[in-house]
């Protein structure tokens, strides 16, 4: 297999930079600006940044005629916390979105508003991910929550529009529309394209699902890293490649959704794959540098695609006589792990999450070819962008225009910043990421993970890797005075001078401990507090026909008072006939775990004929048979049917050893007065030796039949069977409620 060895890409990249003559122009006049925001891009990815693993040569194309910022760090590396912080300027304890639970407050003061109330036209297409419907805009078209990498529905102001083919190609046509036909060709504008990809779960488009087949992409050094050196959190986390990717991540299992052309193609590019690994029977090192291959290839795939589209944006420019008086910026939500420290996904204050891509292209007034060194974030953005559109920055927003340092070539405008705050608090949450803040200046880094009463301090010049902090060294006790000192300057000039509170404020009711379970701490949670269902926590599971009903996404909503509702209805087909249409979810491919404290709160439906159902599963139930630890199992927490036999008793069960002639089950059935009427919680504790069942905070059932040791997803239901009594004899719509599900575990010891 050939060695992918790409060292010398940023080279012409560099001698352009220092070759051609920093001169700027005057800045052109309200010039329009398209902001191309991917999710979770790194550096190590870009051919500008030194990519030793991929060519973008469309994204470098802004490098070569524009400004790259070799420092451009986020605030709060975390998907809808930033997306915050572009919008409004402001850090996450000032625009209200802290973690990804939050719902972004479109009330509140935004860039967009801000140009559009200054004349631009103003327009978003692709990724939105902050829960309330976007404001600020004269267009939008936007993917449900993350969205699915094959034919998203996009929500729209007249309502959801379906589309098939790839987001990312999708999200390109309908900004390319809106360029070429859906504008006031009069009107300065803003677009906002902002991509799904590179987000988990790395599934490539039809064209490029068969890239890099023929190459071994360079391992980081860090992969097997042992994270001695730092604090406890880097060995407590849940992202490493080793041990914390589902199967859906590895391409291990076939996505849903996609039409029988697209099936065929994908089955013929990883079908082959598949086989060739599960023949090898691999383990240990081996198996990990093979789940690398597997992940960073996927990954790369979906950015040749990103690329591909700057690159159709870029040609429409230059053919439409635009690209002079268009400022273009490419930039990412945060960064993320390509496998350094062994990991994938984000969070941290170390480098790979902290810095993102940033690279702008403005002919008309920006020199070409320049790297800028100093710290900028992504706080900057909206004063930036209204800097260019002559709006003045109000006061509330804490980042400064990054024009000057666009347009001027030599000295920063004094003084520039010398450092830059980060606070992340999604913590527990997954990944299992502990809350940190810190400073970082252009030398050092002092990160403080308060919950840990743990500290580390980098020195990024000696140890560019972060892999030995200097915290407790003698030789440094002055740095780090120094860092504490401006660590505290800067938690009082951006208003963070209690920076726990917000968290404690915010989730006090979500965020703790089981009170009846000593030593859990929740670790994943809905409380349904959005206006949509959260696409990046729950699948519609199932489409289409099942049992006597079909499961269809419109049976499923959120009633804006704090709960999901999954109803049953009755419908009339032309033909005549009835058709009963209810609703499935489940959390497959977004969450699964092994072990701990599982409860939801849900008012349960009154009407025959259909029952509803609290329940873990795995794909894996019954392969191998006999051996529920390794296969999994089917595990009820909770099943109501409402016919005469089973009405006011909760049933538990358990299913092992596949549902064919093999198939084995327990269950018991515990009657609940008052089943009925209100809310009622229904539990699981799960532990390697026993399943302890609870209703209302009572323990019903202990067993210890058929233990899974394997990760097991989450579902909630609502089911037509005869078994259940006559749909016909229901008065329909019926549903059930839920206020949250909640899933705890054991804290580390």
């Amino acid at each position: 297999m050939k060695k992918l060895m790409l060292t010398t890409i940023a080279a012409p990249l560099l001698t352009m930079a220092a070759a051609t003559p920093c001169v700027a122009t005057a800045p052109a006049a309200r010039p329009n600006i398209i902001f191309i925001y991917a999710d979770d891009h790194a550096t190590q990815a870009v051919g500008a940044y030194g990519s030793r693993i991929n060519r973008t040569p469309n994204i470098d194309r802004l490098a070569r005629q524009g400004v790259v910022f070799d420092n451009s760090l986020v605030t709060n590396g975390i998907c809808a916390p930033c997306r915050a912080v572009v919008l409004t300027g402001q850090h996450s304890h000032r625009n209200g979105v802290l973690t990804n639970a939050e719902i972004f407050d479109g009330e509140q003061m935004t860039f967009p508003k801000l140009l559009r109330d200054a004349g631009y036209q103003t327009a978003l297409i692709g990724k939105w991910h902050l829960k309330s419907d976007p404001t600020g805009f004269d267009h939008w078209e936007v993917l449900l929550g993350q969205g699915p990498y094959y034919n998203p529905r996009l929500d729209t102001p007249g309502g959801l529009v379906k589309h098939e083919g790839y987001t990312t190609e999708i999200i390109t046509d309908r900004a390319m529309d809106w360029l070429r036909e859906g504008r006031d060709a009069d009107r300065p504008f803003l677009l906002m394209m902002q991509h799904k990809a590179p987000h988990r779960n790395w599934q490539p488009g039809p064209d490029q699902l068969t890239l890099y087949d023929d190459v071994e992409i360079p391992e980081p050094p860090t992969l097997f890293d042992d994270y001695a050196g730092r604090a406890s959190g880097a060995k407590t986390q849940e992202m490493t490649i080793a041990g914390h990717m589902f199967p859906s991540d590895l391409k291990l299992e076939t996505p849903r959704g996609l039409t029988e052309t697209q099936l065929a193609r994908w089955r013929a590019a990883y079908d082959p794959k598949n086989a060739a690994y599960e023949a090898a029977g691999l383990t240990g090192r081996a198996l990990v540098e093979w789940r690398y291959q597997r992940y960073i290839k996927d990954y790369l795939r979906t950015i040749a695609a990103i690329d591909d589209s700057v690159g159709t944006v870029l040609d429409w420019l230059d053919a439409a006589g635009l690209a002079e008086e268009t400022v273009v910026i490419y930039s990412s939500d945060q960064g993320f792990y390509l496998g350094e420290h062994g990991w994938y996904d984000k969070r941290w204050m170390y480098e790979e999450s902290l810095r993102s891509p940033l690279l702008v292209r403005w002919p008309a007034s920006v020199p070409a070819g320049v790297r800028r060194a100093e710290l900028v974030q992504n706080l900057d953005f909206a004063p930036t962008m209204l800097d260019l559109a002559g709006v003045t920055p109000p006061p509330v927003m804490q980042g400064r225009s990054l024009v000057p340092l666009l347009t001027g070539a030599g000295t920063p405008p004094a003084p520039w910043r010398e450092s830059v705050y980060y606070h992340y608090y999604e913590f527990p949450g997954v990944h299992a990421v502990p809350r940190h803040y810190g400073v970082r200046t252009d030398r050092h880094k002092l990160i403080h993970y308060y919950q840990l009463g743990e500290w580390e301090l980098f020195d990024l010049v000696a140890d560019p890797q972060e892999m030995h902090s200097v915290y407790g060294d003698p030789a440094y006790t002055d740095v780090r005075a120094r860092l504490e000192r401006e660590l505290t300057r800067l938690q009082e000039q951006y208003g963070d001078t209690h920076p726990t509170a917000p968290v404690a404020k915010i989730l006090e009711q979500t965020m703790r401990p089981h009170p009846d379970l000593p030593g859990y701490e929740l670790v994943w949670h809905d409380e349904f507090n959005g206006r949509r269902l959260d696409a990046t926590k729950w699948n519609h599971s199932r489409l289409g026909p099942r049992r006597n009903a079909v499961n269809v996404p419109e049976a499923v909503r959120l009633d804006r008072k704090g709960h999901l509702e999954i109803t049953t209805s009755r419908h009339q087909r032309a033909d005549g006939t009835t058709e009963h249409r209810t609703a499935m979810l489940d959390t497959q491919g977004l969450f699964a775990t092994t072990y701990g404290y599982f409860e939801a709160r849900i008012r349960l439906q009154t009407q025959v004929g259909h029952w509803s159902a609290f329940w873990l599963q795995t794909p894996t139930m019954g392969d191998p048979l006999g051996d529920p630890a390794r296969a999994g199992a089917e595990i009820d927490i909770m099943e109501y049917l409402t016919n005469d036999h089973h009405r006011g008793h909760v049933q538990h069960t358990l299913h092992w050893d596949g549902y064919g002639d093999d198939h084995r089950s327990a269950h018991s059935r515990v009657r609940v007065p008052g089943i009925e009427s209100g809310f009622h919680t229904f539990g699981l504790e799960w532990t390697d030796d026993a399943y302890v069942f609870y209703v209302d905070g009572v323990e019903t059932w202990r067993t210890s039949e058929a233990i899974s040791a394997r990760d097991q997803y989450l579902l909630l239901s609502l089911e037509v069977g005869p078994w259940a009594g006559d749909i016909a004899d229901a008065t329909l719509p019926d549903s059930i409620l839920v206020d949250y599900v909640r899933v705890y575990r054991k804290s580390s010891p």
